[in-house]
């Protein structure tokens, strides 16, 4: 993940930097070097239920530095659908694990970005991402996980991706995220909890897709994200926390195309 948010930073600071000076090669090269799962690895073993989103940022990182081909999404439609939870309608991190938003979104993802979201059922998906909202608007990430700020993130930019978003679900969420705002301005977790930036990224983001943005206060959260920069100019994720890299998103008022974007979000790079 800090890999890839480096990379994603690096390709906006147009500034101080160009594509030109990046060893583009040795950078996919690094890439290509993990797009087979390592059976025997003991760190593979360890991580192996977070395989497909490792596969997807792997593809999204090629095509960041203009490199599609090197890690074609096609490539992995296959294994995709083998992640295919059939009881639950959902996509699971492996083949023979249980369904998880985290990983459906992934696996629609790759499925968008490799125009093969006919090869699955759209329908079931939409159901099983549906049935993980909760009565506050809330949403989990399978059906037995907690509920948070993430897992709302993730359901609506899938629903988004499938294009079974409708105006209920965004209604719900939309009270719920509300809520999620604390009085410095930033975002928790859930409602009364921590502001984080991360929480932040999750909950404007789900509130953009919603087209829910005038229903918070923007003014407050503005100020909130302003005062993460620290003396010597990096991030933090929250007071007085030390700066960190992975805080470091792209500006604002830059933009760029992604090639699994849609109209209500720039649901870009940034996994939770």
């Amino acid at each position: 993940f800090s890999f890839l948010t480096i990379v994603i930073t690096l390709t906006h600071c147009s500034l101080v930097w160009t594509m030109a000076s990046l060893d583009i090669e040795s950078l996919v090269a690094f890439v290509k070097k993990h797009e087979s799962p390592r059976e025997n690895d003991l760190y593979f073993i360890m991580t192996e239920h977070m395989y497909l989103t490792g596969v997807y940022y792997g593809i999204f990182c090629c095509h960041v530095v203009g490199q599609p081909g090197v890690l074609p999404a096609e490539k992995f439609v296959d294994t995709v659908l083998e992640c295919f939870d059939h009881q639950a309608g959902g996509f699971g991190g492996r083949p023979g694990y249980s369904a998880h938003i985290l990983y459906t979104y992934s696996a629609v993802q790759i499925l968008v970005m490799a125009n093969s979201l006919d090869r699955t059922s759209i329908d079931n998906v939409a159901a099983f991402v549906c049935g993980l909202q909760q009565e506050d608007g809330s949403f989990r990430g399978d059906i037995d996980d907690e509920c948070d700020t993430r897992f709302t993130y993730c359901a609506l930019a899938t629903l988004a991706l499938l294009g079974r978003l409708d105006e209920a679900v965004c209604r719900r969420a939309g009270s719920f995220l509300k809520k999620c705002q604390n009085v410095d301005g930033g975002f928790g977790l859930e409602p009364v909890t921590e502001s984080h930036a991360g929480q932040m990224f999750c909950c404007l983001a789900a509130l953009k897709i919603c087209n829910a943005l005038d229903s918070i206060d923007v003014s407050k959260a503005k100020k909130w994200l302003e005062k993460r920069q620290c003396a010597n100019g990096g991030l933090n994720g929250r007071p007085e926390k030390v700066h960190h890299s992975a805080h470091k998103c792209p500006p604002a008022h830059r933009t760029y195309s992604h090639p699994c974007s849609v109209d209500t979000t720039r649901m870009v790079h940034l996994k939770t």
